[in-house]
């Protein structure tokens, strides 16, 4: 049995079964494997798909044999977040309940990742009705940040298994989704990169509601390359033009480093009142960030919009919590439901807020993005970290401590953002930098990621991969 880089990008492994050098069926046996041997303590899946992987990536090997794999995706494996709709398995949606029926259809851009050849290992925990940034679930079980063997850590919410999956080398992406940081925030504390889709760029048919205003799915991998790939594919973009761009090397695709890469771009930097948010770790990650976009070209000023990000978020709850309990109210207006005090408060909460507090909310809304855009009009990109601290043991959790203090107001301004590592604080756990652009404009965000990306260089990976996943061996 060969042995498998876990770690390997999904290009990598693309190119790998075109030359033959590696077949679906080893790859996606050796990620079981690697389930077998580390889920039980991280505890990422909340369900296999193991029988039906196995037969896929059996029938994409003989596809590859034949020579005629056109689909770009074909034999990759992959982990989707359980509230997302997959035709035969239960969407369990973080929640304890005594009946469940399987879905009869699969979430949209799940099935567009089918369609591409993409392979479902299974299904990944999430924070119930995937409400809460820290990443608990004190209902199903809370996933195990991989970054520290001996102290259970936050692994960031609400995509918590997703992130925890692709930092452990147990699948090589996942799909979660955004409401006010839930992409960005696990791929922040878990070491991956997490983009955070503009809202509404993507269709969410079969994706359990939280928010309509705010809800967003996005994809978690190891690369902005690999994050770049799959919005094409979850997007509804033309395969064969996506493979021409990879195998052609054209835009944010291409392999090669310049020092001038951004040159020509004005990113925004937090100003000294938001430093006072962050832990001194994240500040020198921060600031080693920003160096090194200036030597790829890039002009970095700080900003001082004329509302702070905690005056720009203070009204998302409200919004976010009227709207999950038209979704949700009827479950969690019974006592006898099985939740937390946390989920259920905050979902009644949402009764109160009236038609005439939404309406001054979303008015709120509109004359805040007038304001900060305004404020940022020579800015093509807004740069700050993803979390104001590392990730810190679930026991010492505080409500005193913010965890989406910059990753809210982005959502509620509109924007799109993307979480990128940047390196190992001195606390031994991943820091984790925030690039975000206007509405619709993935693409900046996404080719100042690559860029980054490259200068930083490889991204270590956490101890469990050598103590107790498979050694990988490169496939590069």
């Amino acid at each position: 049995m060969k042995e498998i880089n876990v770690d390997s990008s999904i290009w990598k492994l693309a190119k790998a079964y075109r030359t033959g050098q590696l077949f679906p069926s080893e790859v996606i046996d050796n990620y079981l494997k690697n389930i077998d041997k580390a889920d039980q303590k991280l505890q990422a899946f909340e369900v296999l798909a193991k029988d039906k992987a196995i037969a896929a990536a059996d029938k994409a090997d003989k596809i590859f044999v034949n020579h005629k794999a056109s689909k770009l995706l074909l034999g990759i494996p992959f982990a989707v977040k359980d509230i997302f709709d997959v035709n035969g398995f239960v969407t369990g949606n973080g929640q304890k309940r005594a009946n469940s029926q399987a879905a009869q259809r699969t979430a949209t851009v799940v099935e567009r990742l089918f369609a591409a050849g993409a392979i479902m290992l299974g299904k990944t925990k999430t924070v119930e009705i995937a409400m809460g940034g820290w990443g608990i679930n004190s209902i199903l079980g809370t996933p195990w940040n991989p970054w520290d063997e001996k102290i259970k850590r936050v692994p960031g919410g609400s995509s918590s298994g997703s992130a925890v999956a692709v930092a452990a080398g147990l699948s090589p992406f996942a799909i979660g989704s955004d409401t006010g940081g839930s992409v960005r925030l696990p791929a922040a504390f878990c070491g991956v990169v997490g983009l955070n889709v503009t809202a509404n760029l993507l269709p969410t048919e079969g994706i359990m509601p939280l928010s309509r205003t705010f809800d967003t799915p996005g994809p978690i991998t190891n690369t902005v390359l690999d994050a770049a790939i799959l919005f094409q594919v979850m997007r509804g973009d033309d395969i064969d033009r996506i493979k021409k761009q990879l195998e052609e090397g054209v835009g944010f695709f291409s392999g090669s480093q310049s020092n001038d890469a951004l040159e020509g771009y004005r990113l925004g930097a937090i100003n000294d009142f938001e430093r006072e948010f962050c832990t001194d770790d994240v500040l020198r990650a921060y600031d080693f960030a920003l160096e090194k976009l200036v030597d790829q070209g890039a002009i970095v000023e700080k900003i001082s919009p004329r509302l702070c990000y905690s005056e720009i978020a203070m009204s998302i709850g409200d919004l976010i919590n009227s709207e999950a309990f038209s979704f949700h109210g009827d479950d969690y207006q019974s006592p006898d439901f099985p939740t937390t005090k946390y989920v259920r408060d905050r979902i009644l909460a949402g009764a109160n807020i009236t038609l005439a507090h939404r309406e001054e909310i979303l008015e709120h809304r509109k004359q805040t993005q007038i304001k900060f855009f305004d404020d940022i009009d020579k800015f093509h990109a807004i740069i700050t970290p993803t979390t104001p601290t590392t990730a810190i043991p679930v026991s010492t959790i505080q409500p005193s401590i913010n965890v989406s203090h910059f990753t809210r107001p982005i959502n509620f301004l509109g924007m799109c953002a993307l979480a990128v590592p940047i390196d190992i604080g001195g606390d031994g756990l991943p820091t984790s930098l925030q690039i975000a652009a206007r509405a619709g404009e993935e693409d900046i965000a996404l080719h100042i990621g690559v860029e980054f990306e490259k200068i930083r260089g490889p991204f270590r990976k956490p101890q469990i991969y050598e103590k107790h996943l498979i050694c990988p061996c490169h496939t590069s």
